[in-house]
């Protein structure tokens, strides 16, 4: 089995070698990319840009570029160029040779953001390292941490694609602005970022990790009939001249195309060997050729940096063949029943006390298949639940409607309510399958909460009038109260409001909806004897057991008391009227028509 060699350093490596999710192009798609960005103002002039050219023509040779892992060089002064991509060792060579400094004034902000530009383009691209070299001689501190910011959003970007990156710093000054360092710390603990500050000439070491793979049994899964159960032993052979030195991470064994169940094997080149069971997807044709291959990505979990080196990477992807069985007869496929929740068909309503409501609500149901006879699904409530009623009771094979009258305790609205009803399937499970197989979930919002108000001449009131007489010290006040809001009959049945009147004793048993004679303790008089006294209670109202379903209200009674003497003087005032009218009535009549045979003066 053949296996490639990589080289392993601080300014030439990348990340982990993954690639992009998703994408797909007919040209080739690079595996990594280096982007140098170069300082080329004129304060790299002579022996710096001298050795950046030394280290860069050094890095090259140990790891030429390539049409899958190509270099691309940005150059900056106070302006950024376009980026120049070399896919081979001589025109990189020649391209770094013929740098030059010289340019007016320092930018870095400027390499940044055209390395920002290009990563942009590159979501292809698995890992990409952008390698800054400068003498760190820019005072345009801000305009360089807004490029940071520019570069961390598109590494973000890259890393939810599931795409590697790093980014490496060689400052070639013993004067520095601080710049290398402060780009540093912005990126400090960013988890989308492997971020290298290099000072001094790295190590470089060939390094490998050999995986290897083997299978030990295969047979086809009981649970599963269109799918292999194989045993598979695994390892990774650590080599080169630090392997010996080195703490290797763990590496990811992965095949998504045909691994079903884990989806990755994780092993470490510490392990002699591992061994794991794994379920394979098979199709007709593999099936009828009898044998299939499993081709692994091999990856390392976790970047490590040990003595001087960036990450290592596992290089070769290995291939196992799998022979596969005679197929047992197979099964008839069981009926499957789905279950989902369809909509609400009445809102919910208070129904009891405390904080009982009723709703109903719709499942969609569908059944593909014959269901045997002895098969029952059963729906268990949860604890806030009190009754469950189904509608109706047996399903039959296709689609269906199925109603659940539920009375159960809810918070009032806006609250939401939530609902879970474990699904327990026939004991048979090789015949019928639930899906969903736990439970049955939804939400139902509360009932809006009922309002308690008093209803008097056949109108909503908050003030209740009534009169009594002048030497009374109790009476009783004609009371009827009514609910707005949503419940049922048996909520106002069972409803029944209390009140505490003034002498601190309390009325209990005051029913809705029916007509009540609220006892009502009255001061002693203090008007006049002839004006009538005006006498306002206050009767606070709440429900006799604690309920948030209905709100407490406090009435105004206006108590008419009449004055001791008034209903005399008006009897009084009337029997005189009675006797003064008829007399007047008879002199006015004989003064309007008089008679010379009677004079009214004359005495009889």
């Amino acid at each position: 089995m053949m296996h490639a060699v990589r080289i392993v350093a601080l300014i030439v490596l990348i990340t982990t070698p993954l690639r992009g999710q998703g994408e797909s192009s007919i040209l080739p798609t690079p595996n990594s990319l280096r982007l140098l960005v170069i300082d080329v103002s004129g304060s790299m002039a002579g022996q710096t840009i001298d050795k950046v050219k030394m280290e860069l023509e050094s890095s090259l040779r140990q790891q030429p570029p390539t049409a899958s892992d190509p270099i691309e060089v940005i150059t900056f002064s106070s302006v950024a160029s376009d980026p120049v991509e070399f896919q081979d060792l001589a025109t990189a060579l020649k391209f770094v040779r013929e740098l030059n400094s010289g340019g007016n004034g320092t930018r870095i902000a400027s390499g940044l953001m055209g390395a920002a530009d290009r990563l942009a383009k590159l979501n292809s691209v698995g890992n990409t390292a952008v390698l800054l070299y400068t003498d760190d001689l820019d005072g345009h501190r801000q305009e360089i941490l807004n490029a940071e910011k520019a570069l961390d959003k598109i590494f973000e970007n890259r890393h939810e694609l599931g795409l590697s990156q790093a980014l490496i710093l060689r400052n070639w000054s013993n004067v520095s602005q601080g710049t290398i360092s402060a780009i540093e710390q912005a990126f400090a603990n960013n988890p989308f970022v492997t971020v290298l500050n290099g000072q001094d000439p790295v190590p470089v070491a060939w390094m490998t990790a050999q995986p290897t793979i083997t299978v030990s049994s295969a047979q086809w899964d009981q649970d599963h009939p269109e799918q292999l159960l194989c045993k598979l032993k695994l390892s990774l052979d650590a080599q080169g001249p630090l392997a010996d030195e080195c703490d290797f991470p763990d590496y990811e064994f992965s095949c998504d195309q045909d691994l079903l169940d884990p989806k990755s094997i994780f092993v470490s080149a510490n392990d002699v060997m591992v061994e794991h069971s794994v379920l394979v997807a098979v199709d007709d044709q593999q099936a009828l050729a009898g044998t299939l291959e499993l081709e692994f990505n091999v990856v390392p979990q976790t970047d490590h940096n040990h003595i001087g080196l960036a990450p290592f990477l596992a290089t070769s992807n290995p291939r196992v063949a799998v022979v596969i069985p005679e197929k047992p007869p197979r099964l008839p496929d069981p009926t499957n029943i789905e279950l989902a929740f369809h909509r609400l068909v009445t809102e919910a309503r208070w129904h009891d006390l405390p904080n009982e409501a009723a709703f109903q609500v719709e499942l969609k149901v569908n059944v593909d298949g014959p269901l045997p006879k002895d098969a029952k699904v059963a729906f268990v409530a949860p604890p806030n639940v009190s009754y469950l009623s189904i509608f109706p009771d047996t399903f039959q094979s296709g689609e269906q409607v199925v109603r659940f009258d539920v009375i159960a305790r809810m918070k009032k609205s806006p609250n939401m309510n939530s609902f879970s009803f474990d699904v327990v399937p026939p004991h048979n499970t090789e015949t019928v399958t639930i899906n969903p197989i736990d439970n049955l979930e939804f939400d139902v919002q509360g009932p809006e909460i009922v309002e308690l108000f008093a209803v008097q001449s056949g109108q909503r009131t908050s003030t209740l009038r009534t009169w009594t007489l002048s030497n009374a010290d109790s009476t009783h006040l004609p009371l009827f109260l009514a609910l707005k809001g949503p419940v049922t009959s048996q909520f106002t049945d069972h409803l029944k409001i209390q009140s505490q009147r003034q002498n601190g004793t309390l009325a209990n048993n005051i029913p809705v909806f029916q007509p009540y004679q609220y006892p009502v303790t009255l001061p002693a008089s203090s008007s006049s004897y002839l004006e009538d006294e005006i006498i306002n209670v206050q009767i606070p109202m709440t429900t006799m057991h604690p309920t948030e379903a209905v709100d407490s209200v406090t009435l105004t009674a206006e108590i008419v008391r009449q004055a001791p003497f008034k209903l005399h003087l008006l009897i009084a005032l009337s029997i005189v009227a009675l006797v003064a009218v008829p007399t007047l009535m008879i002199r006015l009549y004989i003064s309007l028509n008089p008679s010379p045979e009677f004079d009214p003066d004359d005495e009889l």
